[in-house]
């Protein structure tokens, strides 16, 4: 496990009502616990995310927080990804220890992408149908707890409590609690166009690329495909992975209402904030 920052670098304590709480983060920026990733049965791992700085994020869920996660990296309107990000303490008057919460995720993404999903859509269909707005939009944190159906403590009045008050306490410091649920939010899609995406994402990249795509989308009229965007790249199986690569990068976002195919839907990314100096 990461040490936690000094208490004088932890966010600073917000008193809601009977409540003292505070977020602690990890002193690297990254995951604040690991996850034992061998024995015990369940199937766990890491996901190496460009959105988090390449770095490889724990998951232990193979069927929930993993997809997640593919989702998040692919979808353009989420602009960073960390998971296990911090522990929120809250500390009740008159209760003698505190309440510890370790969300699963926290994602920075587009305000209208956390408007879709607080409305109730689907996370999965609200990051395959997100359009790029024309220019650049306001962005919302969001702190994401990852849910099997089967999970036995969605049946416990103390956790649910638990994650009532955590979501008020993210409130009050501007950031938006969700809580996603595999039946509701991941079993609408289907993951296999999403995963043949990344697993090109950490191709390589230049700038004459990031030109070349931006022009050749701007020539095609504001929605360009697959195919029309990857001629301008070189053609061929390599070009296609560049597109591939550029989307999970944040300067292109593709459409795919079906499979990853030439035909598919390629818009600009124009909010400047594309991913081009992290990776590997």
């Amino acid at each position: 496990m990461n040490e936690p920052r000094s208490r004088a670098d932890v966010d600073d304590p917000v008193d809601l009502r009977r409540v003292f709480a505070r977020i602690v983060s990890s002193t690297t920026g990254g995951p604040l616990r690991t996850i034992q990733t061998t024995g015990g049965g369940k199937p766990t791992g890491t996901f190496v995310s460009l959105k988090a700085k390449a770095r490889a994020m724990p998951w232990e869920s193979r069927d929930c927080e993993k997809p997640v996660m593919q989702l998040a990296e692919f979808c353009g309107a989420v602009h960073s990804l960390l998971s296990q990000p911090h522990r929120l303490e809250m500390t009740v008057r008159g209760s003698s220890r505190p309440l510890v919460y370790f969300p699963d995720l926290m994602l920075v993404v587009d305000r209208a992408f956390e408007h879709s999903i607080v409305s109730g859509m689907p996370f999965a269909t609200a990051a395959l149908n997100w359009v790029p707005p024309m220019g650049p939009a306001a962005t919302r944190t969001m702190v994401i707890e990852v849910k099997e159906d089967r999970d036995p403590r969605l049946a416990n009045r103390d956790y649910a409590e638990k994650l009532d008050l955590a979501a008020q306490v993210y409130e009050r410091v501007g950031m938006t609690f969700v809580t996603i649920l595999k039946s509701k939010d991941l079993d609408c899609v289907d993951m296999a166009p999403i995963r043949d995406v990344l697993m090109d994402r950490f191709t390589s990249i230049r700038m004459a690329d990031v030109i070349a795509a931006r022009e050749a989308v701007g020539r095609a009229g504001a929605v360009a495909t697959v195919d029309v965007v990857a001629k301008a790249l070189g053609g061929g199986a390599a070009a296609q992975c560049k597109v591939a690569a550029l989307t999970v990068r944040r300067v292109l976002s593709i459409g795919l209402a079906g499979e990853w195919s030439g035909e598919s839907p390629v818009r600009l990314i124009n909010d400047g904030k594309a991913i081009l100096d992290r990776g590997r």
